[in-house]
């Protein structure tokens, strides 16, 4: 009988400890914290036939509020780091993403369309959040020599 309360306790624990760590989902933030100005991207196909297809998406910085660290996002299938340049008192935040032969996708806590990124950052108390872009304007491909 001993034996079959403990197997029931460990059960209940391993359920609980599971639960607890597989639960957790970033929450997507309906306000908006950061406003871009006409985010675009751009497909960069190389010259040389053994070179590597690039995404360039760039969002520029209309207006934002302070205290948040945004440090990457989640587009066309891919998760990567987010870069901030200041240049001449205008932010914007971009992501330089190398298109490998064999993609493997990343797929995004929530659905997107192509017209749109997530972007994940860190909130002035310390929580992780994310926030949808949406309408990112594809520019014409840029074919390097």
């Amino acid at each position: 009988m001993k034996m079959k309360n403990y197997q029931i306790y460990t059960l209940l624990l391993v359920g609980l400890i599971a639960s607890c760590i597989g639960g957790k989902k970033i929450p997507l933030v309906d306000e908006e914290i950061i406003f871009f100005n006409e985010p675009y991207y751009q497909e960069i196909f190389p010259g040389q036939e053994d070179g590597q297809k690039r995404l360039l998406l760039t969002l520029p910085v209309q207006t934002f509020t302070t205290g948040n660290d945004f440090d990457s996002v989640y587009f066309h299938g891919f998760h990567v780091s987010l870069l901030r340049n200041v240049n001449q008192m205008k932010v914007e935040y971009s992501a330089k993403i190398l298109v490998p032969n064999e993609k493997v996708e990343i797929i995004p806590p929530y659905p997107l369309t192509d017209s749109e990124a997530l972007l994940s950052y860190t909130d002035i108390k310390g929580k992780k959040k994310l926030m949808k872009v949406e309408n990112i304007l594809r520019k014409e491909p840029i074919f390097q020599p």
